[in-house]
């Protein structure tokens, strides 16, 4: 039958009609089968997510490598572990931790330690802002102790990082942990105080919310230390001026660049850019920028509204003391000692002082400004409130006993003398409108407390030293006088120190305290007239016994009386009683007959000794035991030879103030010449030659110096003066050894050479003197023996007979009485041929001289004198002299002989 296809129940039927067949049976999904071994197709819809990559492989840093490497502590923990514990939950761990780095740090070498330094102290400085106390207080001592093994120079990167830690712990909500912040500021700044300096002002501001804070008695104590330790490194310090003018040369050449949160840190070498330089206007400009660099450098670019809120909370403490004389006996049951409350004291007067030092300084940067009228009135409630606290006694307060008073009346007298010193005198009033005579009352105080130096040298210096900036503070500025209260003051330091003055006296701390202030009030006084000033005279005619009795100990204070003297002298001139005065005191410094004793002078060093001289020349006229003793120390050959041409040059500058014959005097004996009273029983004729040529240095350089001085005296006139001395030089001398002997011809000789040569130049001529013919003619022959015995003075002969020379370049006619005197004793050296050999050496050495030769030209008579000499020696035998052949063609070569035949 045909059906249509398009009929649904057709299509039932076929579709029936399939699946009743026979045939396989069909499903929609074909479902694969797996095989063992084989891969399963990818599905149709897969999609390729594989992907190739490539890595570069870098050399790791070394330096981060090394850091907390191989060190470890007693129990064999390593430093990174003992780190990476310090952010542990446990308390007991991170305590653990903190001990272990402490350990490392104390049992290791600083050396050791310092490629650690980047993972040990972000560890310490972390430990402070810890939660736990024990911690903190843990971390606060092992940072001391790598602080007190480290340099600033290794610590100074890492200041970022420790002030922003000792920030973060001023500013925390836990009450104790912000006096631990204030403990790390007191520790950083008693062991490296120069580090925080320029970090001062940012870390003042946290210590106004401590004051606040009302804590025990301890806890303030720690808070006030703090506070006057920071305010301690901001002080003005000689050693740092230089550096302060070039504020930029602060910068670290390293920089401390954390790594985050993680352990690693980078120290970068170099410097962080700066500006250029604005350009220059006047010269108020470069002041204006050297003021700021150096309020930049000490942080005192800090506001002023601090200052006086931090010098608020110091007076309601003090205030607080002053109402309550049981301050924690009501709140506790065990009273604190007495030691702590004393510190406490203490620490407020000097918080009070250095708040108010650093108020005045930062005025002081700024030109024209003035502290507002609510900062003066505060200085004057504070002022009025130490004065009534003047003086302290034992039974003003229940825990000060005798031993506190003393220190703490002194901290109380210097706090007024700050404040008092720069309040202005119209605004110097109480309450009541009475003024406040602070310095009336500081002296009837401190005057009483002097008397006792009088009796005990060695008592507190505690009230000396307020007396001593009291005296300077009293020196008027505008008139340079002493005002009354200064002038009384004084008057009592000079019948204490100076009237009946003593060695002990004038070598304790309270004497040279006391000579110190006097030399800078002498100074601050621009030199005063001592004729309008007795007091002063007194004073300082008494300097000289304390220089004395100073000897050279002290030259910190030498030098500043020194200073003192000269200004007086120079101001004052030498006409007064006090140029006799100082004349006979310096005399005593360089002079003394004791035997085996040394003149002060001597110690002095060369800075001081020359300050000594510019006194002694602006004094003039010094004494012969002076000249003698300043001959004595020339002459010594141990001292160096700048000294005794010191002495010399500034003898020569007043040389018109001194008699001739003790100036001649001094010369002849300030030159190292061995003496004949006494033989030197210590040297012998086995003497080392190079210990012969240090005396005869230091002698020839004597006779320079000598020579020079007498020079400018006038040669012709003063050859006839020293006659007498060369004759007695030139004199043999049995008991003197051939060494000692020859020095001494050799500084005649040598004397006479220089002296001719001027006159020679002066006048045109020369003449040895007749009464020296003689003796100079031995005294040469004498030395030319000394030489040629000796194979060592053979290898120096041309520097032995370097004076012989120059004679001979003055007065040649010498030569032929030399010669004359060498031939009459040839016969002599018949045992001793090879001595005469080395005569004849030195003769062609002599002749072979270029200062010679220029004199030899036409000189016949030395010819035969050379002849007479070479048939002296067939005469008497002797074998043929080698070199007397060289002898005679130099001669004929030198004067000519040759050419004229």
């Amino acid at each position: 039958t045909s059906t249509t296809p398009d009929t649904p129940h057709n299509h039932t039927l076929i579709m029936s009609s399939k699946r009743k067949g026979g045939g396989q049976s069909q499903s929609d999904f074909k479902r694969l089968k797996a095989k063992v071994g084989k891969r399963a197709p990818k599905a149709a819809n897969f999609t390729d997510t594989s992907f190739k990559s490539a890595s570069i492989r870098m050399a790791e840093q070394h330096a981060l490598q090394q850091i907390g490497a191989g060190v470890s502590s007693t129990r064999g923990r390593s430093m990174v572990d003992l780190s990476l514990q310090l952010s542990h939950h446990a308390v007991a761990v991170r305590l653990s931790a903190i001990k272990g780095l402490g350990d490392i740090t104390r049992n290791q070498s600083a050396a050791l330690l310092r490629p650690h330094l980047a993972l040990l102290i972000p560890s310490c400085a972390k430990s402070w802002v810890d939660e736990d106390d024990d911690t903190r207080t843990a971390g606060l001592a092992t940072f001391g102790e790598l602080l007190r093994k480290q340099s600033e120079v290794s610590i100074r990167p890492f200041m970022p990082l420790i002030v922003a830690y000792l920030t973060s712990a001023l500013h925390s909500l836990d009450a104790t942990m912000r006096i631990d912040g204030a403990k790390a500021v007191h520790l950083v700044c008693s062991v490296h105080p120069k580090l925080l300096r320029p970090h001062v002002s940012k870390l003042l501001k946290p210590f106004i919310g401590l004051l606040t804070d009302r804590g025990k008695l301890a806890s303030k104590a720690e808070i006030l230390l703090g506070l006057v330790s920071l305010m301690n490194v901001s002080k003005d310090d000689a050693s740092d001026r230089q550096l302060k003018r070039a504020g930029a040369n602060s910068c670290p050449h390293f920089t401390f660049v954390s790594g985050g949160r993680s352990r690693n840190a980078i120290v970068m070498e170099g410097r962080s850019i700066r500006p250029p330089v604005s350009p220059l206007n006047s010269i108020q400009d470069i002041l204006s920028a050297d003021r700021s660099a150096a309020a930049m450098m000490d942080g005192e670019n800090d506001n002023v509204e601090v200052i006086q809120e931090l010098m608020e909370k110091v007076r309601d403490m003090l205030v607080e003391i002053l109402e309550s004389e049981n301050m924690e006996v009501a709140r506790t049951k065990n009273s604190p000692s007495p030691q702590s409350k004393e510190k406490l004291i203490s620490l407020v007067f000097q918080a009070i002082g250095l708040l108010w030092k650093r108020k005045t300084r930062f005025y002081e940067s700024q030109p024209g400004s003035e502290p507002p009228e609510k900062l003066q009135k505060l200085a004057v409630q504070v002022l009025s409130i130490l004065l009534d606290m003047l003086p302290l006694q034992q039974g003003d307060f229940k825990f000060i006993n005798d031993s506190m008073v003393e220190s703490l009346n002194s901290t109380l007298c210097t706090t007024i003398m700050i404040i008092g010193s720069t309040v202005p005198e119209k605004v110097c009033q109480d309450s009541e409108g009475r003024q406040l005579n602070w310095k009336s009352q500081l002296s009837s105080f401190l005057l009483p407390h002097l008397q006792r130096y009088k009796s005990k040298q060695d008592c507190p210096l505690s009230a000396l030293n307020v007396a001593c900036d009291l005296l300077q503070s009293s020196v008027d500025s505008t008139s340079t006088t002493l005002n009354d209260h200064g002038t009384a003051m004084l008057k009592t330091i000079n019948d204490i120190f100076f009237q009946d003055a003593n060695t002990a006296l004038a070598r304790s701390h309270a004497g040279r305290k006391v000579a110190l202030t006097v030399c800078g009030i002498i100074a601050l006084l621009d030199y005063p007239n001592l004729a309008d000033a007795p007091l002063l005279m007194g004073i300082t005619s008494a300097m000289v016994p304390f220089l004395h009795s100073w000897d050279a100990d002290f030259e910190f204070e030498t030098n500043l009386a020194l200073d003192a003297l000269l200004g007086i002298v120079r101001s004052n001139g030498t006409e007064l009683e006090l140029g006799n005065i100082l004349r006979d005191g310096m005399t005593d410094l360089v002079f003394t007959d004791k035997k085996g004793e040394r003149p002060a002078f001597e110690s002095y060093t060369i800075h001081s000794q020359r300050k000594f001289l510019a006194l002694m020349v602006m004094l003039e006229r010094p004494s012969a035991a002076c000249l003698k003793g300043l001959a004595k120390i020339c002459s010594k050959s141990s001292n160096d030879v700048v000294v005794a041409d010191a002495i010399v040059s500034s003898l020569q500058a007043i040389r018109k103030s001194i008699p001739m014959k003790n100036y001649i005097q001094f010369l002849l004996t300030s030159i190292v010449i061995p003496k004949t009273k006494s033989k030197r029983k210590s040297q012998s004729n086995d003497e080392p030659f190079a210990s012969f040529l240090l005396r005869m240095v230091a002698m020839d350089s004597g006779v320079r110096r000598v020579s020079v001085a007498f020079i400018e005296c006038g040669s012709k006139r003063i050859l006839q003066m020293l006659l007498p001395f060369l004759k007695d030089l030139l004199k043999p001398k049995e008991e003197l050894e051939a060494a000692d002997s020859f020095l001494r011809f050799r500084a005649a000789v040598a004397l006479l050479a220089l002296i001719l040569l001027d006159v020679k130049v002066t006048t045109g001529e020369t003449e040895i003197p007749p009464e020296l013919d003689e003796p100079l003619v031995n005294a040469l022959f004498a030395s030319m023996n000394f030489i040629s015995a000796s194979k060592d003075a053979m290898g120096g002969a041309t520097k032995l007979l370097s004076p012989l020379i120059g004679l001979c370049h003055a007065e040649k006619a010498l030569l032929l009485s030399l010669f004359d005197r060498i031939v009459d004793k040839v016969a002599e050296y018949k045992t001793k041929q090879h001595q005469l050999k080395n005569i004849v050496r030195l003769l062609v050495d002599i002749a072979n001289d270029e200062r010679i030769t220029s004199r030899l030209d036409g000189f016949d008579q030395l010819r035969g004198s050379v002849l007479a000499l070479q048939q002296s020696v067939q005469k008497n035998g002797l074998q043929k002299v080698e070199g007397i052949d060289q002898l005679r063609a130099l001669v004929d070569v030198r004067i000519g002989y040759k050419e004229r035949q």
